[in-house]
């Protein structure tokens, strides 16, 4: 298990702060900008989920007000690799094992409530296995963010099962938010990667 940074969504520091352009909180709705802050907070990032909100809503990394683009988090030297529905099948555990071993940046979206309607919520995926693994829960309060996978698990669910979806990252170079201010600016004529390619965004969700 790897030594992470952990946030949680609800900190008062930042629980009442507007997600992005749209009117849900952090507190409320802030899962995968939280899950995102540690991630790079682990690989030397010097954010948080209030900062990183800030600049993404400067620099365009919202989709319909609140919907984080994964490629928004590129300009901190991280590249977005992959995205992966899991919905309907079998999340592929061996693949994901092998890129949190290897050193990837794993976020997977679970069931906030698992066994009924979908209510998807983001964490960071600090150690995995084929039954559990360990992640950094942004719903946790502040001090009790790192908790077990099966944590979303319902009865008789392995995390085949529990994850429905996958964004992974790999680290290129850290970059502090001041490096960072001057990139990822739009370019006219050219949209958000997130914008042109269904399902790179978010999901509303805890």
């Amino acid at each position: 298990m790897m030594t992470a940074t952990a946030f949680s969504q609800r900190d008062p520091r930042w629980r009442g702060d507007i997600l992005g352009t749209g009117q849900a909180t952090i507190g409320r709705a802030g899962c995968l900008l939280t899950a995102s802050a540690a991630m790079l907070a682990t690989w030397g990032v010097d954010t948080d989920p209030h900062r990183l909100n800030q600049w993404l809503i400067a620099r365009q990394g919202y989709v319909n007000g609140n919907l984080m683009t994964f490629s928004a988090l590129e300009p901190f030297g991280v590249n977005f690799v992959a995205y992966i529905n899991c919905a309907d099948v079998a999340a592929p555990v061996t693949r994901l094992i092998e890129d949190v071993q290897g050193g990837a940046g794993v976020l997977v979206c679970m069931d906030w409530a698992p066994g009924d309607a979908l209510q998807p919520h983001w964490v960071y995926v600090t150690g995995l296995g084929e039954a559990n693994g360990q992640i950094v829960d942004p719903w946790q309060l502040p001090g009790h963010e790192v908790v077990d996978l099966a944590t979303y698990l319902a009865p008789g669910w392995d995390a085949a099962r529990g994850i429905f979806y996958v964004a992974i990252y790999r680290r290129s170079q850290a970059r502090t938010l001041a490096q960072v201010r001057t990139l990822n600016k739009p370019r006219s004529g050219r949209k958000s990667r997130a914008i042109t390619q269904p399902r790179l965004y978010d999901q509303p969700g805890v």
